[in-house]
């Protein structure tokens, strides 16, 4: 089935008889579609965090992963000076641009990425802690800035690809008691199940971790991707970089804790270390403990009120790891939180006697092989009837690759099952016509049926601009002319033409 979403009428007929370069800026999305290469290798690198971002600064206005071909899409929300900005997992960030966009146009950015791997130097003691800023550029902190770079590549990336569900997973919750000595129990696994797109939920408001009581009936949340990159969690905190020793020797830390200003202390926080591997500056871990609790007569150990971590006890707090597979982007392997168990004692009095631990893992589907199948089509160009060579077809979860000559396409690395698929192209944006699309299926062997995505002919444009039903005609006065411009000698047709439009009562 082929789904079109079209302008209004009055807009399509004006888009079949204006020139692109009349079209108003409404009918028509400017876009800049980035093509990655690595010129060490030559590859194109998938799963890359990019963004496009106004030129003169400012959030970004579009971003996504490149696909498999390592080719994004990213849209502009109105004419203007535009750049992107590259993050790679354990790369320097890298900017480009900027472009001028006009109204209706689309960039071909090819961009060669300088492969500038990110260097995590050791760490001294020297160094202090910034609050507020890991990403200043101030003087004294590019050691920090370098380390913050690296772990919110693999934040980015992590989040942008279980938004766009580019891996498909299963998950596995489980459950333990621990003593307060650390001695766990024994541990309660659920089956595995097929994710919905994350392997945990996360949700703070406010940047607060625990509601209510801490000790009894609390609500306990734990951080996840957006929360670590949100702008509350980078204000409201200190940073500061650590060494790894004993089982994290060759592991560089970003440690923070609560910025200790009078608003933030009555509220529950966190504190903990985000840990890199040294050679590699990918994010591994972070670990993490609750702080500024307000106990009030619970009893609790002394080690609940530090507000730094200490491995040798177990205090109430979580961790998040995160792994990539074979193929495919950074996610979250793993996350526990721990909470406080208590037991009545005395008249109404409360003591904290464990630890409950609850969590879950995840792993690709069908274990440790990567579920992933292909699909392949071809677009085509039914006003003119021939392929429509150069389109670019997006699949499940931002998966783009751009059609040959013949209109052909192939993409890979896409869940197994059902899908859908749109391709864009210059052509289409200049008649208003978006959201070309058609149903087909991924499979592991690649053998399934051709997907076949083709744009409204003339007469599927010629029956909603002039329908037979005259109660659901345009308004008076309207119509469709469709034809070809031509040199004075035949041939191809100019490059240059003007049309003179009626009005509405039909004239010149």
């Amino acid at each position: 089935m082929i789904r079109v979403r079209r302008a209004p009428l009055p807009l399509l007929l004006a888009a079949a008889l204006l020139p692109a370069a009349l079209l108003p800026a409404a009918a028509r999305a400017q876009a800049v579609r980035v093509t990655l290469a690595d010129t060490a290798t030559g590859e194109t690198p998938a799963h890359v965090f990019v963004s496009l971002v106004p030129a003169d600064g400012g959030a970004a206005a579009d971003q996504g992963l490149t696909g498999a071909g390592g080719v994004r899409l990213l849209r502009a929300p109105a004419p203007g000076r535009w750049a992107v900005l590259v993050r790679r997992v354990g790369f320097r960030p890298e900017r480009f641009g900027p472009w001028t966009l006009a109204a209706g146009a689309t960039v071909d950015a090819r961009l060669a990425l300088a492969a500038r791997r990110v260097a995590l130097g050791r760490v001294t003691l020297a160094e202090e802690a910034r609050c507020g800023t890991p990403a200043s550029r101030a003087a004294g902190v590019d050691a920090l800035l370098a380390v913050w770079d690296a772990l919110r590549a693999t934040l980015e990336t992590s989040a942008q690809g279980r938004e766009e569900r580019t891996v498909a997973f299963e998950t596995r919750a489980f459950r333990r008691e621990l003593r307060l000595n650390g001695d766990p129990g024994r541990r309660r696994e659920e089956p595995w199940v097929a994710a919905s797109g994350r392997p945990f939920t996360a949700t703070v408001v406010d940047n607060r971790f625990v509601v209510g009581d801490p000790g009894w009936e609390a609500a306990w949340h734990g951080p996840d991707e957006r929360t670590l990159l949100g702008e509350a969690f980078v204000r409201g905190h200190c940073f500061a970089r650590v060494e790894g020793t004993g089982a994290d020797s060759g592991m560089v830390g970003l440690r923070f804790e609560p910025a200790r200003d009078a608003r933030a202390a009555r509220d529950a926080d966190i504190a903990g270390v985000l840990w890199l591997d040294r050679a590699s500056a990918e994010l591994r871990r972070v670990d993490y403990r609750y702080v500024r609790l307000d106990w009030g007569r619970l009893r609790v150990p002394a080690a609940f009120t530090r507000d730094r971590l200490d491995e040798r006890e177990p205090v109430p707090g979580g961790v998040i790891e995160f792994a990539r597979p074979a193929s495919g982007p950074w996610i979250v392997s793993r996350w526990t939180v721990r909470m406080p168990r208590t037991r009545r004692e005395g008249a109404g009095g409360l003591s904290v006697v464990g630890l409950t631990e609850v969590g879950a893992e995840a792993r690709l589907e069908g274990d440790a092989a990567p579920a992933y199948a292909r699909a392949h089509g071809v677009a085509w160009d039914s006003l003119r009837a021939r392929p429509l060579a150069g389109a670019l077809v997006f699949g499940p979860g931002g998966r783009s690759v751009a059609t040959d000559a013949e209109g052909r396409w192939t993409l890979d690395s896409l869940p197994v099952g059902a899908a859908t698929f749109t391709v864009a192209h210059p052509a289409l944006d200049s008649l208003g016509v978006y959201d070309v699309g058609g149903d087909g299926e991924a499979r592991a062997d690649g053998g399934g049926a051709p997907v076949r995505l083709a744009s409204p002919s003339l007469a599927t444009l010629s029956r909603e601009l002039c329908p037979a039903d005259p109660a659901s005609a345009p308004p008076a006065g309207y119509g469709a002319v469709y034809g070809a411009v031509r040199g004075l000698r035949g041939g191809a047709p100019g490059e240059v033409a003007r049309t003179a439009l009626p009005d509405a009562r039909g004239s010149r």
